[in-house]
């Protein structure tokens, strides 16, 4: 039977919501300004520090909001998760303003993009970025395979997806292939991910 880690362990973290109010309030900041410097709203801010299960990727962004010297495992409630042993990365481009998406609708965004493709193992949120909503996310190689193909026949326009590309993980090529439609019904030019882009050499 095949396994994966990030099956064993979940999509999400147990925040020390305790310990990051005690650090917020020491500042002597209030929840919203916490939630502006770590970039994102103050729902999902609220949330953590409730000890909400979240991404990972949030604490990492709230521990950088509190200061250098905070670490990222001093803000979890027991341990992270182990890195997935097998996985490639997906950047997405989704339609949306970044202030509109807290953890909750992350976490289901998620889990939308298993239910499309049939995923056999849980997506990772890893990163998101600011602006047209650009979301990283880690997934089982053969579930990679499967968003490639609904990406080919046009399926991520149901959540709203406008652009997705592969991204190398640590040490690996770097790579750039354009797995989303450029227009709804197109089918784009895919090259190889064992191919070098332009500016490599």
């Amino acid at each position: 039977m095949e396994t994966c880690p990030v099956e064993k362990t979940g999509r999400t973290v147990d925040p020390d919501g305790a310990k990051i109010r005690q650090l917020r309030m020491a500042k002597g900041l209030d929840a919203q300004t916490m939630a502006d410097r770590a970039g994102f709203n103050v729902k999902t801010w609220s949330r953590i520090e409730e000890g909400r299960p979240c991404f990972i990727c949030t604490v990492v962004a709230a521990a950088k909001a509190l200061g250098r010297t905070v670490k990222v495992e001093d803000l979890l409630l027991g341990v992270a998760p182990p890195p997935m042993e097998k996985a490639d990365r997906i950047v997405i481009t989704r339609r949306g303003e970044f202030a509109d998406l807290d953890e909750t609708e992350l976490v289901a965004f998620a889990e939308a993009i298993e239910k499309l493709i049939g995923a056999k193992y849980k997506i990772e949120v890893v990163k998101v970025e600011p602006g047209s909503i650009r979301i990283t996310i880690k997934l089982h190689p053969d579930d990679a395979e499967r968003f490639r193909g609904a990406a080919r026949r046009g399926l991520l326009d149901q959540l709203d997806i406008i652009d997705a590309k592969d991204v190398a993980g640590p040490g690996e090529m770097r790579r750039e292939e354009l797995i989303a439609p450029d227009e709804p019904g197109e089918v784009p030019a895919r090259r190889s991910s064992a191919d070098k882009i332009k500016g490599d050499e």
